[in-house]
């Protein structure tokens, strides 16, 4: 895996634009950039294209949308199409690339992905390199936690699975605390954090070649080795009321909001398992880091120093080819393209041509030490598989299985109808 640009950015004087494209006789020297960031995402990725803007005097119009992939769908094949999407799921650029609605990179965009990126950036990404643009990454199989309280109840940071369900099954047992804080609900999205947890487990259970014939849709998922991890995360996370508030509150509460348990007086929860951009959630008062107010461990796997991680990232596509968008895609791909957002911090990249000493902060610094690492390291299967499964059937199923409407056997079985898989 590359070298990542961990980045932040200040809040730039970009127009951040109520809608995208609308008049099809827009100017064609604006480059229309169509993306998931918003709110503070969107701040700091407007300050990435404002350095752009001020560079090349090119207008750039950012659009951010919260139900990101049934827009872009609506978008892309319509005169209200981007220039420029910024898409979390391979699996979403496959469906684009079968529906001929984006273009391949111009070849000098793609030398400059090649100058500034490892041979293995693409990797298990499920990214196509005639399309993508790696950009953003984010480590999953991040836990949460606040090391006064560990100190004061003479807990100690779990190093492998068996130690952290140990830790879990002591907590469980206590009337004043709850082991995990956890929730799945995201709009549209709803689903996603559990499918994150199945991933890890999956992972370092089953191990990596099994991970990889299942997220390339090859496994049938009522393999052992996938219907154990569901069987896991019930019993870790859901089971007795494990996260704080029970299973109303893991459907109900906003996933942005989920840590809140963690940080009361006194804790609701003791962990907190989220990606390494949910620092982005977390007040601005809550110091991050070692020795400080919250701080962050790998996920543990069987065996102590041997942690696989689940990775998950957004890659640029382009819808049209003009000098003006290939101009932008080509500054995406290089270090210049990270350095704002690298300056406000919460972005990790797959660029090997920046130097890891340059990231912002002590936590960010961390989490690209994670992703460098050399270890066992697969992409976030929901977003490699097809999109209408990945990022739509499996989010949905697996919250009916959460809220008990389903079980896990019809669960299993509609996923593998949907990818038309045989389980003998």
């Amino acid at each position: 895996m590359g070298r990542p640009v961990i980045a932040t950015l200040l809040a730039a004087a970009l127009v951040l634009a109520a809608c995208l494209g609308d008049d099809p006789n827009e100017d064609t020297s604006t480059v229309r950039v169509f993306g998931p960031y918003v709110g503070v995402d969107a701040d700091r990725f407007a300050g990435v294209l404002d350095d752009f803007e001020n560079s090349t005097g090119i207008d750039v119009v950012y659009t951010g949308s919260t139900d990101f992939v049934d827009n872009l769908r609506q978008r892309a094949g319509s005169a209200r199409r981007p220039d420029i999407a910024m898409v979390p799921q391979p699996g979403v650029i496959d469906d684009l690339i079968e529906r001929d609605a984006i273009v391949t990179l111009p070849e000098s965009v793609r030398e400059t992905v090649t100058a500034n990126h490892d041979d293995d950036t693409f990797g298990n990404t499920g990214w196509n390199p005639r399309y993508v643009v790696p950009y953003r990454r984010a480590v999953k199989s991040i836990v949460w936690y606040r090391p006064e309280l560990f100190r004061t109840e003479g807990w100690s940071v779990p190093t492998t699975m068996p130690e952290l369900r140990v830790l879990v099954e002591e907590i469980a047992e206590r009337d004043d605390i709850d082991p995990w804080c956890f929730s799945i609900f995201s709009g549209t999205a709803t689903g996603w954090p559990a499918t994150d947890w199945v991933e890890d487990l999956v992972l370092r259970r089953a191990g990596p070649e099994i991970y990889d014939d299942w997220a390339a849709g090859r496994l049938s998922w009522q393999h052992p080795g996938i219907r154990t991890a569901f069987e896991e995360f019930q019993t870790l996370v859901l089971d007795d009321e494990r996260s704080f508030g029970g299973i109303r509150s893991v459907l109900q509460t906003d996933v942005t909001r989920a840590s809140e348990p963690l940080l009361s007086d006194p804790p609701g929860c003791v962990l907190y398992k989220q990606a390494s951009f949910a620092e982005e959630w977390l007040p601005a008062e809550v110091a991050v880091g070692p020795g400080q107010d919250v701080d962050t461990f790998v996920l543990p796997g069987l065996q102590p120093d041997a942690s696989p991680i689940v990775t998950s990232g957004d890659g640029a596509v382009q819808f049209e080819e003009r000098p003006n968008v290939n101009r932008l895609m080509d500054f995406l791909a290089s270090p210049a393209g990270g350095e704002a957002w690298a300056d406000a911090g919460g972005f990790v990249s797959a660029l090997s041509s920046v130097d890891i000493t340059s990231y912002f902060g002590a936590v960010d610094a961390g989490f690209a030490e994670v992703l460098l690492d050399d270890g066992v390291s697969r992409f976030d299967a929901s977003d490699v598989l097809p999109a209408d499964v990945g990022s739509g059937l499996l989010w949905r199923r697996i919250t009916s299985w959460i809220e008990g409407t389903i079980t896990l056997d019809e669960l299993l079985t509609s996923i593998d109808a949907a990818l038309d898989i045989d389980p003998d």
